[in-house]
């Protein structure tokens, strides 16, 4: 029996919700810091830890297995058929792929 959407869940539909309505690209990291309200320090870098990044895909990953969300791989497609992935680097040194969270339908409440 499902209880619905933890809250994780909630904020991450919230904050893509949010990029979409502003014409920002939702990144997984950016999720996660506007989910964990995490404030940039004096050189404008936004630090989020492996607890929070974990429980962030683990919540776009349900979501998507709902059908609520999709994720997109940004890749370069070179003639030879060779694909080359964008990167997110963020702040905290963790390289991953670099994936665009997208809405799939209208939310309502």
């Amino acid at each position: 029996m499902s209880r619905g959407l933890g809250w994780v869940q909630r904020e991450c539909l919230r904050v893509i919700e949010d990029c979409e309505s502003t014409g920002k690209k939702a990144t997984t990291f950016t999720i996660a810091a506007e989910v964990y309200q995490v404030r940039p320090d004096k050189n404008g870098n936004r630090w989020i830890d492996d607890a929070q990044h974990v429980a962030t895909k683990r919540a776009l990953t349900n979501l998507r297995r709902k059908g609520l969300v999709s994720g997109e791989q940004i890749a370069a497609v070179h003639a030879d058929g060779t694909k080359i992935f964008t990167m997110a680097n963020p702040a905290n040194g963790r390289t991953e792929r670099c994936s665009i969270w997208k809405l799939v339908t209208a939310r309502s409440e």
